[in-house]
């Protein structure tokens, strides 16, 4: 029954063409602020990529009307996912008693572009953009498992995003490492070329003998387009005095307003100044 009223929902979904997304004045506030943690900026420019993407691919597809359930379901998932960040918050005990108030803004940070890929996904539904749809997916999928990696290693230098290397759709081609399944080898090719082929890409050529299917080898090694980066930054950690750790100077460029962020950082502030 549920299933049924989302679906019937998204059918009856106004339009959203014009919008300016995200459309909370609070998310659109949060998004012009620099992230407090290197990762979460490089998350941040990294979904930028797929959200221009996803903008850029025409609309008025024939393959995407209200009948067509396959499109309806993809954007019932997203919409799933933009629930899943309440359910982390839950999961993890995210509130200002058990994270640093910096940590908790960067959350709240990604929860906006979250709400941004949320209403572009109207956008695209609305000028029948099936592809746009489907690269908008892949940008909530990437930032699902960023938003959990960030709570999971924020304050834990030895925590590693190891997938930080993988090629997501909402990307362009890069070069790397296929497993190939017609014969098991991994060969250098472009993520497009692989994938096109059903096969699976990998950034390296160890990671693709490491996923355990591919076995034999070329010679040929390739360099990921990016690196395995660590979400820990010493700004998330309790201020010490010591000149790390989350320090009430961080708030400057978070206050001076009566918007809701304004109110959000002025209560943080106040919880660092009691403890």
């Amino acid at each position: 029954m549920k299933r049924f009223v989302i679906i019937l929902g998204l059918m009856l979904l106004p339009l959203h063409v014009n919008a300016q997304c995200p459309e909370s004045p609070r998310a659109r506030k949060l998004l012009s602020q620099d992230p407090i943690g290197h990762y979460t900026k490089a998350v941040i420019d990294r979904a930028n990529i797929g959200i221009a993407a996803a903008k850029a691919e025409p609309g008025g597809s024939s393959l995407l009307d209200a009948y067509d359930l396959h499109f309806l379901i993809t954007i019932e998932s997203i919409f799933y996912m933009m629930i899943d960040t309440d359910l982390q918050a839950v999961e993890h005990e995210r509130n200002l008693t058990t994270m640093t108030p910096c940590l908790h803004l960067d959350l709240a940070i990604l929860d906006a572009k979250i709400e941004e890929v949320r209403c572009e996904t109207n956008a695209a539904y609305d000028r029948g953009s099936n592809v746009g749809i489907r690269t908008l997916k892949s940008v909530a999928d990437f930032l699902n498992v960023r938003y959990r990696n960030l709570v999971r290693g924020a304050v834990r230098p030895e925590y590693v995003d190891t997938t930080w290397p993988f090629h997501f759709e909402f990307e362009p081609p890069f070069e790397g490492s296929c497993c190939v399944y017609d014969d098991f080898t991994c060969t250098r090719m472009t993520s497009k070329k692989c994938k096109g082929g059903d096969n699976d890409f990998y950034p390296t050529h160890d990671a693709c003998l490491s996923g355990g299917t591919c076995v034999l080898a070329e010679l040929n090694e390739t360099s990921p387009l990016y690196e395995e980066i660590c979400p820990f930054d010493s700004d998330y950690l309790a201020d010490d005095s010591s000149g790390y750790g989350c320090e009430l100077e961080v708030y400057e460029r978070f206050t001076g307003g009566d918007d809701g962020v304004s109110a959000e950082a002025e209560a943080a502030k106040a919880l660092i100044e009691t403890h």
